[in-house]
């Protein structure tokens, strides 16, 4: 995740990268930031980091700001449902893993597509 948030911020975007402890700060933050100046935001991350990419849109939505992309890499079994504010989301998994492998659900009336899984686990 750091690599790809240093490739981000090479292209002139922003982009923050934090561990699972930081999750309830940075969305307040990233709430403050969005009321200043409206931006689009991708939450990403990768087994804990995906919880709380899903944890993020959560908070977003209460709030009515909108998720442009959502994408989680083998999530936590244990995650919130994917929010009706993700208008794309991503969710690659592995359907072998022992702690990862969350399929991630997508409730009805989302505007979020819902995801369709391959045979290989993955999921778009």
């Amino acid at each position: 995740m750091d690599r790809l948030g240093k490739r981000i911020r090479s292209t002139g975007l922003e982009a923050t990268v934090m561990g699972f402890e930081f999750c309830g700060g940075a969305a307040e933050d990233a709430i403050r930031d969005y009321r200043r100046r409206p931006f689009a935001i991708a939450a990403i991350g990768h087994s804990l980091r995906g919880f709380c990419a899903l944890s993020f849109s959560e908070r977003f939505a209460g709030e009515n700001i909108p998720v442009a992309l959502a994408v989680t890499f083998d999530t936590t079994h244990i995650h919130p449902k994917a929010p009706n504010n993700i208008r794309r989301y991503i969710n690659v998994f592995t359907s072998r893993s022992v702690l990862g492998a969350g399929d991630v659900q997508v409730p009805k009336g989302s505007r979020a597509p819902s995801p369709a899984t391959t045979s290989s686990g993955t999921t778009t």
